[in-house]
């Protein structure tokens, strides 16, 4: 008896061993056939040969993907199926000596029959959540079509826009814009205003990509912001696959801030593809009240100012690519952006204790701002070799600025007239190489390359003054600066991926190297030059914890190179109490990051959560002063910072046609000066978007949603919180082709402009500003789509990604040194 229960103990064992060896990993992914967008909680059941009962059951993830083990050979049968798509069934052989099967693609289509039948609407997925990026699905947001992106933005995970309209990524304000994964740098230096005007019915998605890896550059501590549009896909499969054909759109909205049109159109015709985009628009803000008091022990001043704004902006680009065959690829763009932000002020200045001002003035600022674009990108495939890439690419960009000013006084003899001429360039030149190649079955996939980028900043400020009695302006050569400052970087990266069972892993390592040289040709400053290298690591893990949920652990080292608004030396004395400056000295910032990711998700309800940590020590901070009786704003890299924060993003669909959602956020900071010894705090602040939508009778679409903020801090000082609501109502006719919008949008309180406070304390003052911004406005628009949605330009899986300089972007000002003002 005791041999027979060895015996049958080994039988058992061999067995086990048998089947363990016998097992294959069967793997596909479940897409959208019209947007390529992963189709989550997709099932997908395996059917032995012989069998009508599924042996074997699998879920699409957030990006479409499922992978099982089944045991056995011969003839199978998978069938995928999702609420509201047709089915899909596919015959498969399972056996043979690869341990690995790749079933490839399923592209699911809409079911009309099954929709009318239940009354279903279908309500896809708003956020899919991944160890190193985020996604929002803009178009699947009923508010697109009557929002901004700017508006879009404060529901995004991880992206907070605060009162004044400062958007951080990550909680850092030091984040790149990309497009279609190009970078922007137009967006990039004004994101707040131009985000503010562009229709986000012109986008698809918004991608938060939190742990770039190291393909991309070091730069960028909060990440990469990239918007994707309808008209470019993927670069994977051929683009004959989808026929020749045509899609288009075109986009009028009005209200009583802000006007836009727009367009887009794309081809396809054989081996080409062809798109074109554009929208034009304005924005008005008039009557913008900030009243600001400054004590000092001399004494205290008080100084208002009534400030109207209009910024128009026209954007434009096109892209075109060529497939001559399944292994090649060549792809090119062209942009061009326009920007003009006009400002007109009237000021009132007084000295405490005085009931009539000490002088009155006016002040105007022009400052258009152009940008243009232009990259080729070629990628190869290697036959017989899967997954084996090589892609060049080159890319220029050129933004040219000019800024003119006039303020005058009353009376003369009180402030002389000033009137300042300023031209800023910035010059680009990026060459980079790429190859990707998988290691082998079971051994991942390597990622190598290299860039080259040599970029040319220019400086060049003309001051004139005009002193009473005098009524001409005079040149002031003290005050003129102009300077050229070159950087040229050179990189190389590696970076190692791979996925085994239910784990995943990432590895990489990027080495920087920066030539910096400053010229002076006028002005007070010295010539200079400096030369470092810096390494930056990245890794991420990923665990899968079951079909509907996974957790991922990810940590990098991002930097931030000062651009030319950090570093400008020209004093701006636009504001007689308050002048601002650059500094040529400041040195790169470094930040080390860690995050936790956890997702989960079912067809009606999912969430998901990431948990962040990051240390800076050497973080560029704003530093005022005061000299001369004047509070004097520079920048040092004097920011010593710890935070950690907690981000969620929960969505319940109580129905198959409705919705309720929120984003909700809290970080706690530990910063303090490394320059000054009682400039520190430790504080937590909040941020909360909440909304629901739901379908009417009649396919009305109602949403409504709130946006509130808490107190935020810096080392100087607090700004104050604020909240608002919002409701949109839109209506689609003619099989969806046509919609017609109309959203409202109001600040929680009877007054008619929102309340925003800021306090600063510095070195010998305390300055209270308070801030009152009409927000309060009303939106229509009407979109129009033809063709067909499927068609689409390519573009390469490799491309150059320029997140390498942080700039003083009008999201970064604060409420006394740049565009303020709430875009809701």
């Amino acid at each position: 008896m005791k041999r027979f229960l060895i015996l049958l103990a080994a039988m058992l064992i061999g067995a086990a061993a048998w089947a363990q060896n016998n097992q294959t990993t069967v793997r596909g992914t479940v897409l959208d056939g019209e947007t390529r967008e992963g189709e989550i909680g997709a099932i997908i059941q395996f059917f032995a040969p012989g069998s009508e009962k599924p042996v074997a059951f699998a879920s699409a993830d957030a990006e479409g993907h499922f992978s099982l083990n089944l045991s056995g050979e011969g003839e199978y049968r998978v069938l995928v199926t999702n609420m509201g798509r047709k089915d899909i069934s596919r015959n498969f052989t399972l056996g043979g000596d690869s341990r690995t099967l790749d079933l490839g693609e399923f592209l699911m289509e809409s079911d009309a029959k099954a929709l009318d039948a239940a009354t279903v609407v279908d309500r896809k997925t708003l956020v899919k959540m991944e160890v190193d990026k985020m996604s929002y699905a803009v178009s699947e947001d009923i508010d697109s079509k009557a929002s901004t992106v700017l508006e879009m933005l404060r529901k995004v995970p991880m992206v907070t826009v605060d009162g004044q309209d400062k958007i951080t990524v990550n909680g850092s304000s030091s984040f790149l814009v990309t497009v279609d994964g190009k970078p922007n740098h137009m967006l990039t230096q004004n994101a707040s205003v131009a985000f503010k005007m562009m229709p986000a019915s012109s986008v698809e998605s918004i991608e938060v990509i939190t742990n770039p890896g190291v393909k991309y550059d070091a730069e960028g501590v909060g990440g990469v912001l990239n918007l994707v549009t309808a008209r470019v896909s993927g670069g994977s499969g051929s683009s004959s696959s989808l026929g020749d054909g045509q899609y288009g759109s075109v986009r009028l909205v009005g209200g009583n801030q802000q006007s836009a049109a727009g367009g887009m159109l794309t081809m396809q015709r054989g081996k080409f593809s062809f798109s074109v985009n554009g929208d034009a628009g304005y924005m008005l803000q008039k009557g913008e009240e900030v009243d600001t008091r400054i004590t000092t022990p001399l004494g205290g001043t008080r100084t208002l100012t009534n400030t109207d704004l209009i910024a128009p902006m026209v954007m434009g680009d096109a892209s075109l690519s060529y497939e001559p065959d399944s292994l090649n690829l060549l792809t090119a763009s062209a942009g061009v952006m326009y920007l003009g932000v006009n400002q007109k002020s009237d000021l009132a200045h007084y000295l405490v204790g005085m009931a009539d001002p000490l002088y009155r003035g006016s002040a105007t600022d022009r400052s258009p701002r152009p940008d243009l674009n232009a990259s080729v990108d070629w990628q190869h495939r290697f036959a017989g070799h899967p997954g084996r890439m090589l892609t060049f690419s080159y890319r220029l960009s050129d933004s040219p600025a000019s800024v003119s000013s006039e303020n005058t006084y009353e009376p003369a003899a009180a402030m002389p007239a000033r009137k300042m001429d300023g031209r800023t360039v910035s010059n680009d030149h990026t060459f980079q190489g790429d190859f990707t190649s998988p290691l082998g079955e079971k051994a991942g996939s390597l990622s190598t390359g290299v860039k080259f980028t040599f970029r040319k900043n220019t400086s060049d400020q003309d001051l004139y003054l005009m002193t009473a009695p005098s009524t001409e302006y005079v040149y002031n050569n003290e005050g003129s600066t102009n300077y050229h400052y070159y950087n040229r970087i050179a990189a190389g990266y590696a970076e190692w991926s791979g996925n085994y069972g239910k784990w995943g892993f990432k590895a990489g390592g990027r080495y920087e190297y920066t030539w910096q040289n400053v010229n002076w040709k006028q002005g007070a400053g010295e010539d200079f030059s400096a030369r470092y290298g810096v390494f930056v690591p990245t890794a991420s893990i990923q665990y899968s914890l079951g079909a509907m949920q996974n957790v991922g652990l990810s940590y990098n080292i991002r930097i931030a190179r000062p651009g030319i608004g950090y570093l400008n030396p020209y004093v701006n004395k636009n504001d007689p109490t308050h002048w601002s400056f650059g500094n040529t000295a400041l040195d790169v910032e470094k930040s080390h990051n860690l995050s936790l990711v956890y997702n989960y998700y079912t067809q009606k309800f999912m969430m998901n959560l990431t948990l962040r940590h990051s240390r800076t020590g050497n973080g560029i901070s704003e530093y005022s002063y005061t000299e001369d009786g004047i509070i004097k704003t520079t920048y040092l890299n004097n920011l010593r910072q710890e935070a950690s924060g907690a981000t969620a993003f929960v969505n319940y669909n109580i129905s198959p046609k409705a919705r309720i959602y929120a984003n909700l956020g809290a970080t706690y900071t530990d910063a303090r000066s490394t320059t000054q010894k009682n400039y520190a705090y430790g504080a937590w602040n909040w941020e909360l978007f909440a909304g629901a939508q739901q379908t009417l009778p009649w396919d009305l679409q109602l949403s409504e949603g709130v946006v509130g903020q808490s107190k935020s801090y810096n080392l100087q000082g607090w700004m104050s919180g604020f909240s608002a609501g919002f409701l949109t109502l839109s209506k689609s006719f003619l099989d969806d082709r046509l919609t017609l919008s109309a959203q409202a949008v109001s600040h929680f309180s009877t007054d008619k402009k929102v309340k925003l406070e800021m306090l600063s304390r510095g070195e010998g003052y305390e300055s209270l500003t308070v801030a009152r911004i009409p927000i309060r406005q009303v939106v229509f628009s009407l979109s129009w789509t033809f063709g067909s949605a499927g068609v689409s330009v390519k573009k390469t899986d490799r491309t150059i990604e320029k997140d390498d300089i942080l700039d003083k972007s009008s999201g970064r000002d604060s409420m006394t040194g740049g565009v303020s003002g709430v875009g809701m």
